[in-house]
């Protein structure tokens, strides 16, 4: 028997977490075989949204809510739900799932199980597709060469000097052909990619992550390298496992829908603050693997 712990990390929307686990609920039958447990992680909401959590599922038998005292980032706190499935549930299989992810396959658990026995891999990453019909993994058909972090890492610079001179002189209004270059640059950074066929060796896309025992057993502190706040979590994931010989699969059987940055859109920043955000903890994830990727861990 293999014991399966959800978790899953929640952020303002209520309405969505909700959906969620109810997904999972309605689509994934409790069995004897491979019992789950749902963990829910708030990551400091800063409304009433695990309130209402609480009012719904506290009294639920499979659903355990954890709450951060702020918000700690994608990384942490997805490790304070991986801690708390292995330590309190005895999870063998952690899903690490956004809380904008929703599950419709019932036998999602039964052919995870299989592929593992099968193939002992360390990590699967499911056929993800959004709402329009893009499939999302593999997020890169192989980790990041040292030399595209370098180049990266200097992109991402760039654009943070220019995102501080553009709040005060308005330079996107004067020159809008610099924002639309280097979105373009940075679209260009993955290819499209083959959704159809299972492989290996590829960086799975973070919003749908399932944690196996041959992970799980080695690695009971985090599953996410704790330092990042957002971003780059999939790279440092990939050069973790690979630095340990460690097997990642992209299964195309096993399948989940992602709605995409729900919470992202309740927030009351502007579109500067959010750019300029999204480039600074950017470029901190992208510092971080390439000291990894240079020293090793």
């Amino acid at each position: 028997m293999y014991r399966v712990c959800f978790v899953i990390l929640h952020y303002l929307s209520s309405e969505t977490t909700v959906e969620c686990i109810e997904s999972v609920f309605n689509a994934i039958p409790q069995s004897p075989q491979i019992p789950y447990h749902i963990v829910v992680v708030d990551n400091g909401s800063p409304n009433d949204s695990y309130t209402k959590l609480q009012e719904r599922y506290r009294l639920h038998p499979a659903v355990t809510l954890l709450q951060a005292s702020e918000n700690m980032g994608f990384a942490r706190g997805n490790n304070m739900g991986y801690r708390y499935a292995l330590e309190e549930e005895q999870a063998d299989f952690v899903v690490i799932a956004n809380n904008d992810t929703l599950f419709f396959q019932p036998d999602f658990l039964e052919s995870m199980v299989r592929l593992y026995e099968r193939t002992s891999c360390a990590l699967m990453g499911p056929d993800i597709y959004n709402v329009g019909g893009y499939h999302q993994n593999p997020y890169r058909e192989q980790p990041i060469s040292h030399e595209a972090l370098r180049r990266w890492i200097r992109n991402r610079r760039l654009w943070l000097w220019f995102l501080r001179l553009d709040r005060y002189l308005r330079l996107t209004s004067v020159f809008p052909f610099f924002r639309k270059f280097y979105m373009g640059r940075a679209a260009a950074g993955r290819p499209d990619n083959i959704w159809e066929q299972a492989r290996e060796g590829v960086v799975l896309q973070g919003a749908c992550i399932l944690f196996t025992p041959g992970f799980c057993e080695t690695f009971r502190e985090y599953a996410f390298y704790p330092e990042t706040f957002l971003y780059c979590e999939e790279d440092i994931l990939a050069l973790l496992c690979s630095r340990r010989g460690m097997k990642i699969l992209y299964e195309p059987s096993l399948k989940v829908t992602h709605k995409e940055s729900v919470s992202t859109g309740l927030t009351a920043a502007s579109a500067w603050e959010r750019d300029y955000a999204f480039t600074k903890n950017m470029l901190k994830s992208l510092k971080i693997l390439k000291r990894l990727w240079e020293k090793g861990f």
